[in-house]
């Protein structure tokens, strides 16, 4: 089973992290956020799975109400 990765391309984080997986030989599905968006389903299920507050899935966490 592969890992979906979201990323955004030019994002130095998600360059690092994709380094990381290919080196621990982790399989993964590759996704560019900018072309391929997820759906408001999508994040919902991401979101209830995590257990995380949704303000911890934005950079800018001050926009986040």
């Amino acid at each position: 089973m592969a890992v979906l990765f979201v990323e955004y391309p030019k994002c130095s984080t998600c360059k690092k992290a994709k380094a990381w997986l290919d080196e621990h030989g982790v399989e993964y599905v590759d996704r560019d956020i900018v072309t391929d968006n997820p759906s408001a389903e999508e994040l919902a299920t991401w979101i209830a799975r995590s257990g995380l507050p949704v303000r911890r899935f934005f950079k800018d966490r001050k926009s986040v109400v």
